[in-house]
């Protein structure tokens, strides 16, 4: 077993060093080059990085992160001239975008509603529309990287030999370890990424949102559970990981800041497992008011489930946007209620245009696919991306993109209020209390 986790972290340095040196034209240089050359060709080093990461009592999964992250942290660049400011979006009548998203694994549930969202706009605006500028048409290179960094890392390579700009991607754990560090050398740009975490952002990287944070996300969700129904005991189910962990920390921050309030109690489960039997007893212990779901769908699932089994029925369970595929599912098998953030409107009964256009749309040319809140905001997303395209001229780069974006001060688009601040252009927050009713906004720019 120790040999072919070996192999699977040779193979990841390997690649992430052909991600650097394609990036580079040839002047990229590991840390670690300038002294294996001396003695081993330039093996030497290379093995010792993955050997010590072997050596050490960590998961496969876990070396797998801390193969990529020390790659990818231990590089020195000498970039080119050139960098993804200067890239200008139409070349030879085609618009090419980039994009990982997992569309099997974990989270493949939320990457193939995705893409029929993003799907169906960019099709809409080559067919109906005629493309941008004229005759430019929009093409978007999609892989499959199963939400895992072994699987996005020779996907973000072969992507980069084709365009430097990436749209809409997907997940996590794969956007802090592999984005961030590809952000911070201006290597790529990423528009509208579908991350609510912002943990490892600079002003200075060529990223924007259109979603709003988890932290606006959390905000709504306490918002709702102490002024509407009253309930100050709050308790939080995690993810033992960055992502689940930030969002633990702005709980506890909100909570303090503005309600003077503390968590009432934490659980946490560990990443890529849905094991929360602990987390349960755990909390059952406290005896929580609210218990606020920190996690992915199917182990918040399973402990919804158990803690209902356990006689926690009393319990008020909430959950962020990325729970959302579970709401229906929960219902109709168990008659539980579970209340959720959403960053769109009901795609089913909002009366906005966006929305209604969206509708339209999904029973055109999608008559065989459900309405979701991930598909819509993949239409969403490709929708403002050509909105702002047509906002600039022709020959636009993606600085120009990005200053055109970032001077939006408010923009009432088709119906949603965007108003561009810290690198995200939606502040609204939907409850999603079901598909058969209004969702309730929340507006939070501060």
């Amino acid at each position: 077993m120790a040999k072919k986790i070996n192999k699977k972290k040779q193979w990841l340095v390997s690649t992430a060093l052909v991600i650097f040196v394609a990036l580079s034209g040839g002047a990229v240089w590991y840390w670690f080059y300038a002294n294996s050359t001396k003695k081993s060709g330039g093996k030497k080093n290379t093995q010792t990085a993955v050997d010590h990461l072997a050596d050490s009592d960590i998961s496969a999964e876990d070396s797998e992160v801390a193969v990529a992250q020390e790659v990818l942290t231990n590089v020195s660049l000498t970039m080119p001239t050139k960098k993804v400011y200067d890239h200008c979006f139409a070349q030879e009548g085609n618009i090419l975008l980039a994009t990982t998203i997992p569309k099997t694994g974990e989270l493949g549930f939320l990457g193939r509603a995705l893409s029929d969202g993003l799907f169906l706009y960019l099709n809409k605006t080559n067919t109906l529309d005629g493309g941008v500028w004229g005759a430019n048409r929009l093409s978007l290179d999609q892989r499959d990287d199963n939400g895992t960094i072994s699987h996005a890392l020779p996907l973000v390579y072969d992507l980069l030999t084709k365009t430097p700009v990436f749209f809409s991607v997907t997940g996590e754990i794969v956007f802090e370890k592999i984005y961030i560090p590809l952000l911070a050398a201006a290597a790529v740009a990423v528009l509208f990424p579908v991350i609510g975490m912002r943990i490892g952002i600079t002003s200075a990287m060529p990223v924007v949102w259109y979603r709003p944070s988890y932290g606006q996300e959390i905000a709504a969700l306490l918002d709702y559970a102490i002024n509407t129904l009253k309930l100050n005991q709050i308790a939080v189910f995690y993810e033992e990981s960055t992502w689940g962990v930030e969002a633990k920390n702005t709980t506890e921050y909100l909570l303090r800041k503005k309600y003077n309030l503390n968590l009432f109690g934490a659980a946490s489960y560990q990443p890529g497992t849905v094991t929360i039997q602990s987390a349960v007893t755990e909390l059952k212990k406290i005896g929580p008011q609210v218990v606020l779901c920190l996690s992915n769908g199917r182990p918040t699932y399973n402990f919804i489930r158990e803690a209902i089994n356990q006689q926690l029925h009393y319990v008020t369970f909430l959950g962020l946007s990325r729970v959302s595929s579970i709401v229906a599912q929960l219902k109709k098998s168990r008659g539980i209620e579970l209340i959720t953030s959403s960053v769109v409107p009901n795609p089913f009964k909002s009366q906005l245009p966006i929305v209604q256009e969206y509708r339209k749309y999904m029973q055109q040319y999608l008559p065989n696919k459900g309405l979701s809140v991930d598909t819509l905001e993949g239409y969403i997303a490709t929708a403002l991306f050509v909105y702002f395209l047509k906002q600039v001229p022709a020959t636009a780069t993606v600085k120009d993109l990005l200053d055109c974006i970032a001077q939006t001060e408010t923009l009432i688009f088709k119906g949603l209020t965007l108003t561009y601040k810290e690198k995200t252009l939606s502040w609204s927050v939907w409850l999603n209390k079901g598909s058969d009713v209004e969702w309730d906004e929340y507006r939070n720019e501060h």
